[in-house]
């Protein structure tokens, strides 16, 4: 039991170090033999309630574990958390990006150090320090105050593909408390399965989500699980162990979670929902379908 508490401490205190909320749920890893991996297996429940888990998993060795995964050891086992099971790192990169503009507000720092180098110069005192420091100092500010304008590119914040999905698939989502959207036409794609066109997480508040939930599992056009023979069309973000429910619709036929009847280039749309994380993923991909 004493491996439990440490191992609950340990967690509780990684969380706290990243500032994690204890409404997030995490998967724990942990790497544990004999009769320490026995016990840590039986307690679930208890992780659950002390250390915020989602689930736990017990295993003898580090296979499959991500290598930038957060980490503890107390007696008996290694702890491991998926560090996208702490951070959101798309809201993350929205924290830290977003008042970085201030950057600019100093320069006329190094500005005004290039300009005394200017007037040491005439003087014919020495003048290069400054001048050399004035420069490496702005080009710094404009490189980082312009990260606010570059990040926001990345994401589009418009409730657009919501209302889209809404229409096309004749459903209901919630209302969000967030949305960040990916287009992915504008670079290289390396997907294995089909191309994308863009990609949104979409976030809700628990309270949000109670009457959607209850209303999709009676919905015939949401799957809690996906049938083998169509597991090839759906998309590539498409996670089915950490989705509860799914709905691939075929634009080009009309047709919700089937196969076409023909060969041929389709473009489809793969929503995903995640009941414990209260997020829903919208994807629009094209495939080539071959039967």
């Amino acid at each position: 039991m004493e491996t439990v508490i440490s191992a609950i401490r340990a967690i509780r205190n990684i969380r706290l170090e990243m500032n994690v909320p204890v409404s997030k749920k995490a998967n724990i890893i942990f790497v544990a033999k004999d009769r320490a991996a026995d016990v840590l297996k039986n307690s679930e429940a208890l992780f659950a309630k002390m250390a915020s888990a989602s689930s736990i998993a017990v295993q003898a060795s580090k296979d499959g574990i991500p290598e930038d995964a957060a980490a503890s050891v107390v007696d008996g086992a290694e702890i491991y958390i998926p560090l996208d099971e702490l951070i959101d790192f798309d809201k993350e990169i929205d924290r830290l990006t977003k008042d970085m503009w201030v950057f600019f507000l100093y320069l006329p720092v190094p500005i005004a150090s290039i300009a005394f180098g200017i007037y040491l110069k005439k003087k014919g005192y020495a003048y290069r320090k400054n001048v050399i420091v004035g420069i490496v100092m702005a080009a710094l500010l404009c490189i980082y105050g312009s990260f606010t304008f570059i990040f926001p590119d990345f994401y589009s914040h418009s409730d657009e593909p919501i209302v889209d999905t809404e229409q096309m698939l004749n459903i209901d989502i919630p209302e969000h408390s967030r949305i960040n959207t990916q287009d992915f036409t504008s670079a290289a794609q390396s997907f294995p399965r089909g191309y994308i066109y863009w990609a949104s997480d979409i976030y809700f508040e628990e309270a949000a989500v109670e009457q959607f939930e209850e209303g999709i599992s009676n919905d015939a056009k949401w799957l809690s699980d996906i049938p083998n023979d169509i597991i090839g069309i759906t998309s590539y973000f498409c996670d089915i162990g950490t989705s509860d429910y799914y709905i691939i619709y075929n634009k080009d036929t009309g047709e919700f979670n089937s196969l076409p009847s023909e060969d041929g280039t389709y473009t489809f749309i793969n929503v995903l929902y995640d009941t414990e994380g209260n997020s829903m993923k919208i994807v629009e991909y094209q495939m080539e379908y071959t039967k």
